[in-house]
Order: structure tokens, then sequence, then C-alpha cells
């Protein structure tokens, strides 16, 4: 057995010092992916579905806004919610550990 091939075993050294011995997996670095990715590049059509809601909804928590949309992650969602928030387009308050959305034309 060669030494590559060993994954997270030590092996002695000049001194009495330790190295890790780091597996190289050939196999998976020859692995082409068959199936693209979908990465989506764009806040764009998120930004538009979050204010579509809040011009239904003109309030709305966080955590529902989450549930309407499952298509995202919570991460994808607050990013979006903040640039939204920075630019002016919509009013974010924090009560305790909640979040709440709000329309401009809310008044607040």
């Amino acid at each position: 057995m060669h030494d590559q091939h060993l994954e997270g075993l030590e092996k002695p050294y000049a001194g009495n010092s330790m190295i890790h011995a780091i597996k190289e997996d050939s196999v998976m670095s020859r692995t082409l992916l068959e199936a693209p990715i979908s990465v989506q590049l764009s806040t764009d059509g998120l930004k538009r579905r979050i204010l579509e809601q809040l011009n239904e909804e003109a309030v709305i928590g966080l955590d529902l806004l989450v549930q309407m949309l499952p298509e995202y992650t919570w991460n994808q969602i607050f990013y979006a919610v903040d640039q939204l928030a920075r630019a002016g387009r919509i009013v974010l308050r924090r009560h305790g550990y909640d979040y709440t959305l709000f329309s401009t034309a809310y008044p607040t």
C-alpha cells in the first residue's frame, strides 16, 4: 500500500514530529459533472417576487416570506431583503429575534 493513498493516517517524520498523509483522489479529479448546476447570479427575480408579496400584504414577517418562497434559501431571501431595504424600496424592522418587512406605502 502506497503512502499517498492513506487518508488521515500519521506517519513518523525526522525529529519525532508527525505529518499527515493526504489521499489524492485520482478518480474524483477526473470526474466531470454530467448535469449543469443551476446558479442564480442575479437576485432581480427574487427582489421582484418580494416586492410583489409586499404589494399584496403590505406587512410580512421574514419567516413567513421564507415559507412563501420555498425555492430560495433563507440566506438568499435575507440578502435580497437587505439590498431592498438599503435601497429604500422596503422598510425592514427587527423586533427581538424576528424581522418584519413593510411596504414603503405602509405607514410605519
